[in-house]
């Protein structure tokens, strides 16, 4: 009886472990399954930019739902951590602009360098918005990555990066494939305008505006966190110097601050009427003294619209200059591109147009192309400002707009879409002149405008330079040599 009871238990158990098995690996196959069924979030639109991304989630996928603005990058992440604490995969995607003339090869061989890898395999794949290129690579430290590259419509670019760590090369494919093919390329309208805008600009022509009269911007420069009411001035000297001239348009400008760590920015520029053509020098000195760091920009762009930057040294606030290196970066530039030496040209065209909001490329001084978005802001939509001061407006203004705003009959705002936070709201008079501005990042800089003979009152150390335009010039020129 009991040999017979015991056989029968051994069969029950055999089926229970039979049973155990075949659920064990029912689970292992739905744990697969839900690993290689990617599912996509609903588009996640990059402001201004006309490109939308889905991004893998569930399944042990969790993804962004908004780009993230930091480290000199804007990014969409999403990690794949299935019931653990450590992510064993991830996917990156990168918006990059200005997007340096560099062929695709070179790309990934820059990649390869540094994840130190090793490409096994590339290919393309094509959507109706963009064709990515790829490569994957195992790294040495055993990973799985693939990366990959798309030209977007003016002069854009995104990147695509999977990484694994499990040995799943099926996963890390399978996600790459449906990120890159679900990309989503729209039309651009801000951009368009700005590019109208600026047309206009090239077919009126710089000198028209200027009727062969210099046109000088003077201002005194305030910090809002010191004590000190004026640490600072700006002045900006635009001359035509003659139409029958090929580069008639000349540019001159100084920025300097007193304080602990002194700075100043010396500018350069010379274009043609139409600013088709253009060579922008810029000099950088700042810190104590002893101690002084020179940074030396020239920005020079020719007739293929082809923008060319040699750098020496290393620019504030710019993670793409590398020390010392003086060969060129050239970067394509945009209908939309202008550069920001003639702003308050630009805005005054934008007035007469009527133009509510548009997108610039706005090259900068340090040869950074930033798309910046850019808005009229009515009037009656602001709060009143009292004059008494500008720590006074400060205090009363939940705004933090400035000294300014009351009087002005226009007032615009400039976004840099870089990631920085940083902002500028600019005050126009009844002419489209600028009569004040103010710039609002980790602190506010307000910039108030007033006469040479009041700023070499102020700094009579930079005086001559102040009320004579060729004492600037001569400045400029000895300094840059």
């Amino acid at each position: 009886m009991n040999e017979t009871y015991d056989k029968k238990m051994a069969v029950r158990a055999k089926a229970a472990f039979l049973g155990l098995f075949v659920l064990a690996l029912a689970a292992a196959r739905l744990v697969v399954a839900m690993r290689f069924a990617v599912s996509l979030s609903d588009p996640i639109e990059l402001a201004y930019s006309g490109l939308s991304v889905s991004m893998p989630e569930g399944n042990g996928w969790r993804s962004s739902k908004s780009w993230d603005y930091s480290r000199g990058e804007i990014t969409l992440l999403g990690t794949f951590a299935p019931g653990v604490l450590k992510a064993t995969a991830l996917v990156k995607c990168s918006y990059i602009f200005p997007a340096e003339i560099v062929d695709v090869e070179k790309r990934f061989e820059r990649r390869r360098l540094a994840v130190d890898g090793k490409i096994v395999e590339e290919g393309q794949i094509k959507s109706k918005s963009a064709v990515v290129d790829w490569v994957r690579m195992n790294q040495a430290d055993g990973y799985n990555y693939i990366f990959g590259s798309a030209e977007l419509p003016d002069y854009r670019r995104i990147e695509i990066e999977v990484q694994e760590s499990a040995g799943d090369v099926d996963l890390a494919e399978k996600v790459f494939k449906a990120v890159a093919s679900n990309l989503s390329v729209t039309d651009n309208p801000l951009l368009e305008s700005g590019a109208e805008m600026i047309a206009k600009m090239k077919d009126a022509g710089l000198a028209e505006k200027l009727e062969n009269h210099n046109r000088r911007n003077q201002f005194f420069i305030r910090d809002s966190r010191m004590q000190s009411d004026i640490i600072g001035f700006t002045t900006d000297v635009l001359i035509d110097t003659g139409r029958t001239k090929e580069m008639n348009i000349e540019a001159m400008g100084l920025y300097y601050t007193r304080g602990v760590s002194p700075h100043e920015e010396m500018t350069s520029f010379q274009s043609d009427n139409r600013f088709d053509r253009f060579r922008w020098k810029t000099e950088l000195v700042a810190g104590p003294q002893g101690a002084r760091e020179r940074t030396r920009v020239e920005v020079v762009l020719g007739d293929s619209g082809i923008l060319d930057v040699t750098k020496i040294g290393s620019s504030p606030g710019d993670s793409s200059v590398i020390g010392g290196s003086s060969e060129p970066n050239r970067y394509h530039t945009s209908g939309a591109s202008a550069p920001d030496v003639l702003i308050e040209q630009l805005l005054a065209r934008m007035i007469e147009d009527g133009l509510e909001e548009t997108l610039v490329d706005m090259i900068t001084p340090y040869g950074s192309i930033v798309p910046t978005h850019i808005s009229q802001i009515r009037s009656e939509s602001m709060p009143g400002l009292p004059a008494s001061g500008v720590r006074d407006a400060l205090r009363r203004d939940p705004w933090g707009l400035g000294a300014g705003a009351e009087d002005a009959a226009y007032m615009v705002k400039l976004t840099p879409l870089d990631g920085r936070g940083f902002f500028k709201y600019v005050y126009l008079d009844d002419q489209s002149r600028i009569s004040s501005s103010c710039v609002r990042g980790r602190g506010t800089l307000l910039f108030d405008r007033t006469e040479p003979e009041e700023a070499a009152k102020k700094f009579p150390e930079r005086a001559d330079l102040i009320l004579q335009d060729e004492k600037l010039r001569q400045y400029l020129m000895d300094e840059m040599i």
